[in-house]
């Protein structure tokens, strides 16, 4: 498994950790099986993940390192009541985990093999 990636310039980390680390406790205080950390620039995923579940929390967190990465939380956050701001940015981060999947493999079934030089340089220029 990647243990490393780059988002624009910033370096971030991946570990695996037991089910009961204190890592996974999220901002509201509760137990869950992934977070993201921006002052590390590290997501943890519990050691329990496995399969299409897993799948699914690893882009849900990589829309959080996505949303750190490239500047994208200030305009999130512009965009609705203070007491919203961390159930709007999970809502995003899940739109991401859900639909993000099927996006790609529609546009790629559009574009063929284009599709894998066009998409990532896209959706670069609208995330910068």
């Amino acid at each position: 498994m990647l243990t490393r990636f780059i988002l624009n310039n910033y370096i971030w980390k991946i570990k695996v950790v037991p089910a009961n680390s204190p890592y996974l406790i999220d901002r509201l205080g509760s137990t869950t099986v992934a977070t993201t950390d921006p002052d590390e620039l590290c997501i943890f995923l519990s050691e329990e993940l496995s399969g299409d579940f897993k799948k699914r929390v690893i882009a849900h967190e990589m829309g959080h390192a996505t949303c750190f990465s490239f500047g994208l939380l200030p305009e999130i956050w512009e965009c609705c009541y203070p007491d919203r701001r961390i159930q709007m940015e999970e809502f995003i981060c899940n739109f991401v985990a859900d639909y993000g999947e099927r996006i790609f493999e529609i546009t790629y079934k559009i574009m063929g093999d284009e599709a894998l030089e066009v998409l990532p340089h896209y959706l670069e220029r609208l995330v910068a």
